[in-house]
């Protein structure tokens, strides 16, 4: 949810935009860290990956507080904030092994979908993934759920939905840059 306000804010390329999802973010951890200080400094709630995101983004929102200049370039923020994020994993992975089991997951699934670009001997899943994929949500759609939402013409909508949404954003990010670049050529002349 915080990555997908993050994605809006973005796409939104307005200060005003960065403020409101700076000011979110900020209560957000206010509200995180005085859940830790009742908690008595719970070290799950210190390390979790959740509060890791909100900090990266609200590093990248407080490094660049306005939009670039080239809307179409919206997403080296995001990329940005994704670099903290792993950079701070990172330096937390020596102590904090609360969320380890996300990357066992991950590998595990990942055998399972691609097991010939897995050349090393096949390793079973750890406990925690056995865990995990003991509940079917970790599960991969089944064929037969597609085929029978295909006479609905959900998909066809779906997809005629997404590209509608796909064109307008193009459509908002090369009217903005072109407008931007006819204002300043109009500035020159006046």
């Amino acid at each position: 949810q915080v990555a997908a306000l993050f994605l809006c804010t973005l796409l939104a390329h307005s200060a005003g935009a960065r403020e409101v999802c700076a000011e979110v973010l900020r209560s957000h951890l206010l509200c995180a860290g005085l859940c830790m200080l009742l908690l008595f400094g719970n070290e799950l709630l210190l390390h979790h990956m959740l509060l890791t995101e909100c900090l990266a983004i609200l590093a990248t929102l407080r490094w660049r507080p306005r939009p670039g200049r080239w809307r179409a370039l919206w997403w080296l923020d995001g990329l940005v904030a994704v670099g903290l994020f792993a950079a701070i994993r990172l330096v937390q992975s020596r102590w904090a092994t609360a969320d380890e089991h996300v990357g066992e997951i991950f590998v595990a699934k990942m055998r399972q979908l691609f097991p010939s670009y897995f050349i090393s001997k096949q390793v079973e899943p750890t406990f925690n993934a056995r865990l995990y994929f003991a509940v079917s949500i970790f599960d991969f759609i089944d064929w037969r759920t597609i085929e029978s939402a295909l006479p609905t013409k959900l998909y066809h909508f779906a997809g005629v939905g997404a590209g509608l949404m796909a064109a307008a954003f193009v459509a908002n990010v090369l009217a903005s840059t072109c407008c931007r670049e006819h204002l300043k050529v109009r500035r020159e002349d006046g």
